[in-house]
């Protein structure tokens, strides 16, 4: 499932939204303010963000609008108490994808939440050679199938769904298990597996190198 940052300062209004998302299946980081987020979530790709709209310090919008310049894609919505035209506009304008009104009714929320995570499920995790099924956990290449296990799978679709950009070792493993199970060398090995079988298919267009010191990122190679 997809991982999820939440930044609200309300503790009480944190902790409700974490275990319902943790119910719905995602993995949930809370920060309790933008600078929090600022200084500690920026690594951990998050695929989906909720901003309270009144943060102390750097309020929500600010925030939104900083994130929108750094991350583009990723769907931002806003937890607002109030919601009228003028705040509406204000959250669009932003670069927010959407709002929702505080008290959270979580299932408008889980609803909204599928609405924008639903196209990381249908992305082309791949190219015309290279095909990537999130939906049946099965990967083709010039038609003839790779066989992963799930975790090597799990790696290969979390790198994919992030071209080019450096996962981190803490936060590939806690993708994997969020209850920590994953020690490095386990995770090291799996990638050595995962490689070995691109390798093995004459995978030859993409590359899964490491980052010394900090992770790993997939790259598409281009003639």
């Amino acid at each position: 499932m997809a991982r999820i940052g939440i930044v609200e300062d309300d503790k009480s209004i944190a902790a409700t939204l974490t275990i319902n998302l943790q119910s719905f299946g995602h993995t949930v980081d809370h920060y309790d303010s933008a600078e929090s987020y600022l200084s500690k979530g920026l690594a951990h790709n998050h695929n989906l963000l909720l901003l309270d709209f009144n943060l102390p310090q750097m309020n929500g919008l600010t925030l939104c609008e900083h994130l929108r310049s750094l991350f583009p894609d990723t769907p931002i919505i806003i937890l607002t108490a109030k919601v009228d035209e003028m705040t509406a506009v204000s959250c669009l304008q932003a670069g927010a994808h959407d709002f929702i009104r505080k008290p959270v009714g979580f299932h408008e929320l889980r609803v909204r939440i599928e609405k924008y995570l639903k196209p990381l499920t249908e992305m082309n995790l791949g190219t015309n050679d290279f095909a990537l099924n999130t939906d049946e956990l099965t990967c083709t290449y010039k038609g003839k199938s790779i066989e992963f296990t799930r975790t090597e799978f799990k790696i290969l679709e979390i790198l994919l769904k992030n071209p080019s950009r450096i996962i981190s070792r803490t936060d590939l493993a806690s993708r994997l298990d969020p209850h920590g199970q994953i020690l490095d060398r386990s995770l090291d090995s799996h990638i050595s597996r995962l490689r070995a079988k691109l390798k093995s298919a004459n995978v030859d267009e993409l590359e899964i190198s490491a980052v010394y010191g900090i992770g790993y990122k997939a790259e598409w190679l281009h003639d």
